[in-house]
């Protein structure tokens, strides 16, 4: 803390290596075939500030080129973003006692101060930030110094005092924690929601009694007719413009024996459609259907907005963190067919089957591993089309069709060929109505969900911000003043420096 004005009484300011030791080194003595445990990074949870995981290792295959600690050790990371992500630990449990970890550790050994005590002030939101501006280094790389930390003076109380506050903060934080773990397990469950009404969607069991009260729809098979005929006179036209374009006229209709139907739907693996509906492939139901040019665009800092499959979830697109592409790349990279407000982005790998809907009033470029839908309202619905991508059984279709090692990804011709489940076009206007609701009602209670998160966050600061203000648990004057204890932690250092000097001289 910057401000060492009021503390309560029987406190002190110390700096934070008064009161630890920075870095230690586990002695010489210890045998190489000793095993330890070993912490990387990414075994430090910056949600609950705990070691979740570790590995054993030998002594002497991590002795060199890694960071010590033992039971009772403050780890805290130095690098951006770990630090500022509130990677921070006591280590306990590890495999004799020991450890080696990651070189971007600062390990405090204490004394004087409990553990518990030091970890919590230093996960301190207001310290980090404090810490953020300190940083030194190249962009990405950049580190807390090790004088900062040494020479940051924090607000020390007595012994007794400093295990009351940390027995009382985990207290308090236990139950946000069990709140926070509450939560979590509602996603998967709204996720699952989700997933379960798409299928029974494209089940036809949403509209099963909508079925009932409408029995003299146009079957799906004759709009599919409708679809091929009106497909095969899109090929003549663009055909015709082809040949013109070259100065070429046909003598006769041979040119047209060229054209290829779709071909049919494999429906092996696929649910049972309700009668009335059949299967399409997208390249036969929606009116285009177009890959997009795969290299990278050369970026600019602004201009139209380039989307990558990373901006495509669940259903939308996220324009919030795109790249930029200028009006002649973009020209040159939609020449194949320029995105429109309402056609749909399906993301072929990185990963595959995500889906979103280009928004109205919206200018974009497509990146690499993504195809264009655009669907006939008058024939397919967009949003119709939209759900049905998302639902289960293109996931399946997808993973039974998709290539590649270890992680699969979808060519050109399995996105044309993606199965469509296609309704009366009375019934998918109805299933959109259904769809829309449902989802707008799973969209709302995931973010009261993700909204919980952030009000638990700030209770936690709160929490540890009273702590260190002395206000969390009452002041006993019975406890021994935090400056006898700094005085004594100083003799004993002296006093330990002293026999080191000694020894030093007495061998030499």
């Amino acid at each position: 803390m910057t401000d060492t004005s009021n503390i309560p009484n029987g406190w002190a300011w110390a700096s934070i290596e008064q009161v630890s030791q920075l870095n230690p080194k586990h002695p010489k003595a210890i045998e190489d075939n000793t095993e330890i445990s070993f912490v990387p990074m990414a075994s430090i949870s910056d949600i609950t500030g705990e070691i979740v995981a570790s590995e054993i290792r030998t002594l002497g295959s991590v002795r060199k080129g890694y960071t010590h600690f033992c039971d009772g050790d403050v780890l805290f990371a130095k690098i951006t973003p770990c630090m500022e992500n509130g990677k921070s630990a006591v280590a306990s449990g590890m495999r004799n006692g020991m450890a080696c970890g990651s070189t971007e550790f600062f390990v405090f050994r204490p004394e004087g101060i409990v553990p518990e005590f030091l970890h919590r002030f230093l996960r301190q939101h207001s310290f980090r930030k404090e810490a953020e501006y300190q940083m030194t280094g190249a962009v990405g790389q950049q580190r807390v110094p090790r004088s900062y930390l040494e020479s940051y003076k924090l607000p020390l109380p007595p012994l007794n005092e400093q295990r009351r506050i940390a027995d009382k903060i985990d207290a308090l934080q236990a139950k946000s924690r069990r709140t926070r773990e509450a939560l979590e397990t509602v996603k998967p469950l709204l996720e699952k929601f989700r997933q379960s009404v798409l299928a029974a969607a494209f089940r036809g069991d949403l509209t099963a009694e909508w079925r009932k009260q409408n029995p003299n729809m146009e079957p799906a098979s004759r709009l599919l007719e409708r679809i091929r005929a009106e497909r095969r006179v899109r090929w003549e036209e663009a055909e015709l413009a082809k040949m013109q374009a070259k100065g070429v006229k046909p003598k006769n209709d041979k040119w047209k024996e060229k054209y290829e139907e779709p071909a049919p739907v494999d429906t092996e693996g696929l649910p049972e459609l309700p009668e009335g509906w059949c299967w399409a492939s997208t390249s036969e139901s929606c009116a285009i259907v177009v890959d997009c040019h795969n290299k990278t665009a050369p970026y600019k800092e602004d201009g139209i907005p380039l989307i990558r499959t990373t901006n495509v979830r669940n259903g939308k697109i996220n324009l919030s963190a795109t790249m930029f592409v200028d009006e002649p790349t973009y020209q040159y990279w939609s020449r194949r067919c320029i995105p429109l407000p309402g056609d749909i982005i399906f993301t072929r790998e990185a990963p595959m089957c995500e889906v979103g809907m280009i928004p109205e009033e919206v200018m974009l470029c497509m990146g690499q591993r993504m195809m264009l839908l655009r669907a006939d309202d008058n024939n397919l619905r967009k949003n119709f089309l939209l759900y049905a991508l998302q639902a289960p059984h293109i996931i399946e279709f997808a993973q039974r069709v998709g290539v590649g090692m270890g992680v699969k990804h979808l060519r050109v011709r399995d996105v044309e060929n993606l199965p469509i489940p296609l309704a009366p076009i009375a019934e998918q206007k109805q299933l959109e109505i259904i769809l829309t609701r449902t989802i707008e009602l799973h969209e709302k209670l995931l973010e009261i969900v993700e909204g919980t998160s952030s009000p638990l966050n700030n209770l936690d600061q709160s929490i540890l911000a009273k702590a260190f203000r002395g206000e969390l648990v009452p002041q006993d004057p019975n406890d021994e003043p935090a400056s006898v204890l700094l005085e004594r932690i100083k003799a004993e250092r002296e006093t330990s420096n002293g026999n080191k000097a000694t020894k030093s001289r007495q061998r030499r």
